[in-house]
């Protein structure tokens, strides 16, 4: 019987998601007492008149309506700077602004799209989150799906202020199954059956494994669409173009997570990502969006993620949309084409390419929009779809340390910005003795680097390094010899050795320079301190602060990059076998009990790549 009703129940959502009538019949908004319904014969939004936050989207069939979601709100971190000492008591929790917990104007507005309806949700700035918010959601006709998006501004009669996360979230109905982040990670979502809680919505289960909604973070580079299947049924998020995320590329983001949750996450500061802030009086503004939401239907999980993917291709093709009409979002833009290579002439490959803000890195940027590529193998780079307007222009990467910039590149509407010949020049001098890692602000290529979206990956430490990190120069690899994280727990030894021979005496300046990935010390220490000690010598202790949570979150670098350089004198090299230690401070023995390995009380410095090299 309860195979014959979940065949039954998933005929019925495959009719549901059949095109029927005239598909282009146009999209109606019907006003009720206490709703608006946008709606076209296909699918249903229902939006509260009070709070304006959509508590239901629905597949429409024959008179019936499946759920498919719950609910869909928009909310944000932060709030205004300064907060007297008698309201702080009233301040809501960690700054969360909820668009449900506030009387918001709600109504039918025309559509530029014709035969869509659409429907917005104003908000004005109030004490705890002073700025203005107004939201859109727009149905077409014939499809099933719709757009939203949101548009935040800050006024210059408002104090400073700023907000470190603001998003899209939708709950879906437990008609969904399955999470897809990409083409190479979708999977069954595991049952809800928790043993116990460990730390922020990471869970033991039953069966003994952890689950974090961390497992489905993923780099912004090559995030497009996320969703989740189910009874032959797809639902999506869809981006057309990433340029109003905060970060860059290399910004890292959640997607889909148990309880059946997806997050359009436009601003976070994840990963050590920056926020949002503006000043007392300043006027900004920012539009998030449009995304799609997207409803599909298909024989297995694969079909329909290609079908998501055919239209998300397709949404990409007509961005900047035609039928959004506001002064934030430009449809005329501009394009920028240039070539990168190194004093020698030689190309630079593989490099982001990266159009932001002047000033602070572009991976910390969030009040502005952002642009990027890669160069390909002769150095070549473009971009197209750019907002005109005054921008840096960074590259990083491709081994390189310290980033490139040129600033003061200018874009134009319906004009390609030729930059010509960029040179990229290495601050370093002097004869390189060795290399450990590629400098591209990762640890993909040491042990597990690739391997980091999942809870826990300390505990494979003291297996595979039971005496701890010991690395030789010429002998040693990268991706089997050097773990991605050195934990503040350690096996037998408190730090991690470098081996190297010098075969003459060598003199001048050495300088060590550590690309560091990712920081995090542990639980109630405010920075890790790293010391470094050649031939039993200390000649350095480096102080690293936190860089973001890439240990907590189950990632393997943060987006607060960060370089330090041990200079001394070559001197101190001797002929023979020389020895280098990095010694985290303050750190403690693998614990015994499993109950302390189950909290992961442990920070980490993540290095990207290490280089010694010899000025004479």
């Amino acid at each position: 019987m309860r195979m014959k009703a979940s065949l039954l129940f998933c005929a019925i959502v495959l009719a549901a998601c059949q095109p029927s009538g005239n598909l282009r019949a146009a999209t109606k908004a019907i006003q009720t007492a206490d709703h608006i319904i946008l709606s076209n014969g296909l699918l249903e939004l229902s939006i509260p008149i009070h709070g304006g936050q959509p508590d239901g989207i629905f597949l429409l069939h024959s008179g019936r309506k499946i759920a498919v979601a719950r609910s869909m709100y928009f909310d944000a971190n932060g709030g205004p700077d300064h907060i007297p000492a008698s309201r702080r008591r009233q301040q809501p929790r960690k700054g969360h602004f909820a668009l449900f917990r506030l009387h918001n104007k709600v109504q039918i507005v025309p559509a530029h799209m014709p035969g869509a309806a659409e429907v917005r949700v104003t908000v004005r700035p109030h004490f705890w989150f002073p700025f203005h918010i107004v939201i859109h959601y727009m149905m077409p006709p014939g499809q099933t799906a719709f757009y939203a998006w949101a548009q935040v501004s800050h006024s210059a009669k408002s104090p400073a202020a700023g907000f470190a996360q603001c998003r899209f979230v939708i709950r879906n109905s437990r008609l969904f199954t399955h999470a897809v982040v990409n083409s190479k990670r979708m999977g069954r979502m595991p049952k809800w059956d928790v043993v116990k809680r460990l730390m922020n919505v990471t869970y033991l289960l039953r069966n003994g494994h952890v689950y974090t909604k961390y497992d489905n973070c993923i780099f912004e580079a090559h995030h497009y669409l996320h969703g989740v299947t189910g009874h032959g049924t797809g639902l999506w998020m869809i981006f057309a173009s990433n340029e109003y995320l905060n970060g860059g590329p290399l910004r890292q983001n959640s997607t889909v997570y148990m309880p059946n949750v997806m997050i359009a996450l436009f601003q976070s500061t994840h990963y050590g990502a920056g926020g949002v802030h503006v000043r007392a009086g300043q006027k900004w503004s920012k539009f998030y969006g449009p995304f799609l939401v997207y409803v599909n239907h298909g024989s297995n999980m694969r079909n329909m993620y290609a079908n998501a993917k055919h239209r998300q291709i397709r949404e990409a093709a007509q961005w900047p949309y035609s039928w959004v009409h506001n002064a934030d979002y430009p449809l005329q833009r501009g394009s920028i084409s240039g070539v990168i290579q190194t004093p020698m002439g030689q190309a630079v490959a593989g490099a982001w390419v990266v159009l932001a803000a002047a000033g602070k890195s572009w991976a910390m940027q969030a009040n502005g929009y952002e642009f990027w590529t890669r160069t390909n193998a002769l150095g070549q780079f473009s971009i197209h779809k750019i907002r005109p307007g005054r921008y840096t222009l960074y590259a990083t990467g491709a081994n390189y340390f310290r980033s490139f910039r040129k600033p003061a590149v200018t874009i134009i509407a319906n004009h390609t910005t030729v930059t010509g010949r960029l040179i990229w020049r290495h601050r370093m001098k002097g004869h390189v003795l060795w290399q450990i890692g590629t400098a591209d602000r990762s640890t993909r290529h040491f042990r597990h680097g690739r391997n980091v979206r999942h809870w826990g990956n300390f505990r494979w430490y003291r297996w595979e390094f039971p005496h701890d990190v010991t690395y030789t120069i010429g002998k040693s690899t990268p991706g089997r010899n050097w773990n991605f994280a050195q934990w503040t727990w350690y096996c037998k030894k408190p730090w991690w050795t470098i081996d190297f021979k010098c075969n003459r005496k060598l003199s001048g300046l050495a300088t060590l320079t550590l690309g560091i990935a990712a920081s995090c010390p542990p639980p109630h220490q405010k920075s890790l301190r790293l010391r470094v000690i050649l031939n039993d010598r200390l000649i350095k202790v480096i102080t690293l602060k936190k860089s973001g949570m890439a240990v907590y979150r189950s990632g393997g670098q943060d987006s607060n990059y960060q370089v330090r350089y041990v200079r001394f004198n070559a001197n101190l090299l001797r002929i023979g076998t020389n020895t280098i230690r990095l010694a985290l401070q303050g750190a403690t023995k693998f614990p015994t009990s499993v109950t302390e390995l189950e909290r992961g009380r442990v920070g980490a410095v993540m290095y990207d790549a290490i280089r010694l090299n010899v000025q004479k």
